[in-house]
């Protein structure tokens, strides 16, 4: 049997006030996050996404 492993990525998300949330983010998503960027942090039952917000 092969050992296979799976990675997760995640950022931390901190909203206005203190309050800061982990949120779990796609591979290809998570190489063009930088610190500062501000996201969006859609929630649909128990699945959340992140779009990155641009100006």
């Amino acid at each position: 049997m092969e050992n296979s492993s799976t990675k997760k990525y995640f950022i931390t998300c901190q909203f206005e006030g203190s309050d800061r949330k982990e949120v779990r983010v796609q591979e290809n998503e998570y190489g063009i996050l930088i610190v500062g960027d501000e996201v969006k942090v859609i929630t649909q039952g128990t699945s959340e996404k992140v779009e990155r917000i641009t100006t």
